[in-house]
């Protein structure tokens, strides 16, 4: 199976892709669950729950960031021991609410970039892709800050509470 990445001259999905998801795709969802020591029926779920689409078995879809995040995930629920149901939903909240953010950042971007330079949508769509590799590291510092930074006040608020 030939990848993006595997071209000589990768396309700028295929460069896209390989910076947002740290590197390319070299896993099938079996070799998912292995590097991330769960069943593929787990994994299936996590990625499911994400929100994102299953691929077929044997498709390489997945990436080594895939498999760090997933036994991440997997090692933080067994210490703690957090039920399946609750590990769901919080899993289910992230992709939940990543799908609508990142679908309101860039079609907010595509609005931008089709009335500054007077360009029908397709071509405003084609723009941003171009434009991709460096917004989306900055909006992804704004996503990680923002969410630290809510953390933050809700400890604030328990703590201010309940006397902590």
């Amino acid at each position: 199976m030939s990848h993006a990445s595997d071209d000589p001259a990768p396309s700028t999905l295929g460069r896209l892709e390989d910076q947002l998801l740290g590197g390319p795709r070299t896993l099938t969802l079996a070799q998912l669950a292995e590097r991330a020591g769960t069943s593929v029926e787990r994994a299936r779920l996590f990625w499911h729950t994400l929100g994102l689409p299953t691929s077929q078995a044997d498709a390489v879809a997945y990436t080594e960031v895939d498999a760090d995040v997933l036994r991440a995930l997997l090692e933080v629920a067994a210490r703690y021991e957090v039920s399946t149901r609750t590990a769901v939903s919080m899993v289910r909240a992230i992709g939940h609410t990543t799908d609508r953010l990142v679908l309101w950042q860039v079609e907010a971007l595509v609005e931008h970039l089709s009335e500054k330079y007077d360009l029908d949508d397709v071509s405003a769509r084609l723009a941003l892709l171009d434009r991709l590799g460096v917004i989306a590291p900055v909006l992804e510092d704004q996503l990680v800050h923002a969410w630290r930074r809510q953390v933050a006040a809700i400890a604030g608020r328990f703590a201010a509470e309940f006397g902590a």
